[in-house]
């Protein structure tokens, strides 16, 4: 999820079950990492 809530309502998200938040403004290789991150998590659970 990304997003320009509030810190307390990206932690209800994760709280909630997303698997990662990020904050605006957002650093593009901090999106690139978790993008990733998130496809190799996939992945395995898929196997």
């Amino acid at each position: 999820m990304i997003s320009a809530l509030p810190p307390a309502a990206l932690k209800k998200a994760l709280d909630s079950g997303a698997d990662e938040v990020l904050a605006k403004p957002f650093d593009n290789q901090r999106l690139r990492e978790l993008a990733q991150q998130l496809v190799m998590n996939s992945n395995r659970k898929e196997a």
